[in-house]
């Protein structure tokens, strides 16, 4: 390892991935620190050029691990400035701090230089980079970043530890605004609460992959550009405006608030338009006009709502009644559920006679039958199957072996595919006693390692593969996800993981004990496999039952823990017990409002005037009072019913109600084109129906929001306002919005030749 100090010419080479002519590296050897006493300025400021190559600028300083975690300072040489391959000289080495020397390290250098960096090997081939900090006030530049506002990376790869090859960090976004008035500062939020400036570590992997950037805990959900003097706008050609951030998905879309030169603000968000920044590429957005934006909603009509307090029989969500091999399903019960609000019903099917067989083809067709049957009156059902009903001696074997198990999921998947539609959940059933996962005779009791769990994975992973890739697989215990698709308790789901067809995001969880004891009777086997729970449940759903009277059922408790874990399903029948003291304590009508998911409307926006072949703009603020989110797909809709009863629809895709959370207010933000022909009075719906085809059209399968005098029970649509079509001509009309919803497109950074693209 080297330990001299000279100068050394660095290769940070951004365009000449391609072009081997480039790759010299001339080295001089100079007495050390002869850097030091020049002038220069300590606000790094690489820049970009108009092709979108990253240029070094003069007073570049980068940091460089030399095998240590302190990393040595180096400087650029001026003659290298404005170019995308740069000479570095060191000016002061990383001795003034406790430097450990890391064993095998590759040489590693990060862009720009600070003094807390430390660096650590964090794994085979990956290092990590701690306590860099982005910063939340960038400086507008034209066409290009602020000061020191987007970091890089390089790791030495096989050759010459003195080539690197920096790669971005970072991504950005650009907008692009023309109007009247001079743009003081530019502050830029996500409506999730992405983290998006301030400590922040880095990770570099030595085998080619592109360094990751994970922000902290205590970062900033907010970066602000400022314009310095103020930057005047045009009508006729756009001025860019590009801020620094970390790759993100803004699954709600984003806010900006611009402010002018009088302190005025005005407010541009992409309401739940989803919007990436991708590393390494700009995610650029149409072009606005200012001047178009007056506030927050500021021109539009606004009418407000209150939240009923009526129960609602909604879909996928609320109280359950059983029903098992002995006790069938009908179509009388469907309908009698449904009026006590009942929409799901949890069917365990019984399949001791099939042990050793195959399942007989009349035992699928009442499978099928009793499908059909919730399709045809507007319920859904949670699915398990077991072998046996008795932890008793004398009734072993208590499940089947694991290959006549893998035999009858192969026979129930045609059906799972057919009927997925009306599937709400399937619970992990098939092993041990009630398919509980607890007394078994053909898996390993109380498997504690992976490798235990090892046949309790093939049967969930073959239950998943049976299933529509949109439905879930529950879980008894946290323990048992952990064991089989988790590192840890602390590798939990987070919004940009869930939903997204992976094992993971479709294991959900359910608790057949719950607030019986300290540990809901082993449900849970620490505070950690609580807390991950807690964490897993606000991305899957949440269901089960309670088996017991104790002090951790009782109203308070309950509540609490529902809101916790977001449950979304629970059994109507048991225990009777710990029903009736939800009863006797006065929650039980709170439960029966929020279990699941309750949308009401707080508050409606839309443009004054309807003009026929003209913009208009509808925003829908919808509040969930629930316990969860809606946690299988769901379409959105806006509907126009002229006074002549022609039907217009607008469909809403990048709107997904399974980020609607739990206690949260959403938005909907839709800009439509109104039909030439509409005429005279027109009704405005909201329609949350069943994006299964098979139930898209059954307003029994559709969500009513918790308002009064808005349903209409026909349609299965929720009234949002009426309004009578302008004829006149729009030409004088403005139209000015305070919210415009907009969708971006990603471009790369740098040309074909760049190896950072």
């Amino acid at each position: 390892m080297k330990k001299s100090i000279y100068t050394v010419a660095f290769l940070a080479s951004l365009l000449i991935a391609c072009h081997p002519e480039l790759n010299e590296i001339n080295e001089i050897e100079v007495p050390a620190l002869t850097a030091t006493t020049e002038s220069f300025n300590e606000m790094t400021k690489t820049s970009m050029d108009g092709s979108r190559n990253i240029l070094w600028s003069k007073g570049d300083m980068i940091a460089y691990f030399q095998g240590r975690s302190a990393a040595d300072k180096y400087r650029l040489t001026d003659n290298t400035a404005g170019s995308g391959q740069g000479h570095f000289h060191m000016i002061s080495t990383g001795s003034s701090g406790p430097s450990a020397e890391i064993e095998g390290s590759p040489y590693i250098a990060l862009y720009p230089y600070t003094e807390s960096l430390e660096c650590t090997r964090t794994g085979s081939g990956s290092y990590t980079i701690e306590n860099l900090a982005l910063t939340s006030a960038q400086s507008h530049a034209y066409n290009s970043f602020g000061n020191g506002s987007f970091p890089m990376a390089a790791i030495t790869g096989p050759g010459s530890d003195m080539s690197l090859s920096f790669k971005n960090i970072l991504g950005a976004i650009r907008l692009d605004l023309t109007g009247s008035g001079t743009i003081k500062s530019i502050k830029f939020e996500g409506k999730n609460g992405e983290k998006l400036s301030g400590p922040a570590t880095v990770t570099v992997y030595n085998d080619g992959r592109p360094p990751f950037i994970e922000m902290s805990e205590a970062s900033s959900s907010s970066v602000t550009l400022y314009c310095g003097k103020g930057v005047q706008l045009s009508q006729d050609a756009a001025s860019s405006f590009i801020i620094a951030l970390p790759p993100t998905i803004f699954s709600k879309g984003f806010k900006v608030t611009v402010t002018d030169s009088k302190d005025v603000n005005k407010v541009i968000q992409t309401s739940a338009s989803t919007n990436e920044v991708k590393r390494s590429a700009i995610l650029r957005m149409p072009v606005l006009n200012l001047n178009k934006v007056n506030g927050e909603y500021s021109e539009l009509t606004q009418i407000k709502f209150a939240e009923s307090e009526e129960e609602i029989a909604n879909p996928e969500r609320g109280f359950y009644f059983a029903r098992s091999t002995g006790y069938p399903l009908t179509e009388t019960s469907i309908q009698a559920a449904r009026l006590q609000n009942v929409t799901v019903f949890h069917i365990g099917y019984l399949i001791t006679d099939y042990m050793e067989s195959d399942i007989s083809e009349s035992f699928l067709q009442r499978i099928r039958n009793e499908m059909q049957m919730l399709r045809n009156n507007g319920a859904k059902c949670i699915l398990r199957f077991s072998y046996k009903d008795r932890a008793e001696e004398a009734d072993k074997p208590w499940d089947a072996t694991p290959e006549r198990v893998a035999r009858h999921i192969k026979q129930i998947r045609p059906i799972l595919q057919e009927y997925g539609d009306v599937i709400m959940c399937f619970q992990a059933g098939f092993v041990g006693v009630w398919g509980e996962w607890y007394y078994t005779s053909n898996f390993v009791h109380a498997p504690q390692s992976p490798e235990e769990h090892a046949l309790r994975k093939k049967v969930t992973d073959d239950m998943l593969n049976a299933l529509p890739s949109d439905r879930m697989i529950a879980l008894r215990t946290p323990a048992f996800k952990r064991m089989m698709y988790a590192e840890s308790y602390t590798d939990t789901l987070s919004i940009a993981t869930a939903y997204n067809g992976s094992a993971r995001a479709r294991i959900s969880c359910y608790n057949d004990c719950f607030g019986a004891s300290s540990s809901d009777y082993g449900t849970f086997d620490s505070e950690e496999s609580r807390e991950y729970w807690k964490k897993e449940s606000r991305y899957v759903l949440m269901g089960g039952e309670t088996c017991g009277i104790s002090d951790y059922c009782t109203c308070n408790a309950s509540i609490k823990d529902m809101e916790d874990y977001h449950w979304t399903y629970l059994n109507y029948d048991y225990h009777k017990g710990v029903i009736a003291g939800w009863e006797a304590g006065g929650c039980m009508k709170e439960i029966k409002l929020r279990l699941g998911y309750r949308l009401h409307l707080s508050e409606v926006f839309h443009t004054s005037s309807m003009i026929p072949g003209k913009d208009f703009n509808v925003v829908l603020k919808i509040k969930n009072s629930g316990f969860a989110a809606p946690m299988n797909g769901r379409a959105v809709e806006l509907i126009m019913i002229d006074s002549n009863g022609k039907k217009t629809v607008w469909e809403c895709p990048e709107i997904d109600p399974r980020y609607w959370f739990a206690g949260e207010t959403a938005t909907i933000d839709k800009t439509v084109k109104i039909p030439d022909d509409a005429t005279g009075e027109c009704t405005m719906y909201l329609n949350l129906p069943d994006p299964k085809p098979t139930l898209h059209n059954n307003p029994l399968f559709s969500i009513r929001l918790a308002n009064d005098n808005i349903w209409m029970e026909k349609d299965g649509y929720n009234r949002l306002f009426r309004i009578t079509v302008n004829k006149e001509d729009s030409d004088s009309t403005d139209d000015n919005s305070g919210s415009i919803s907009i969708s971006g497109e990603n471009v790369a950074i740098g040309n074909e030749f760049n190896p950072w693209k």
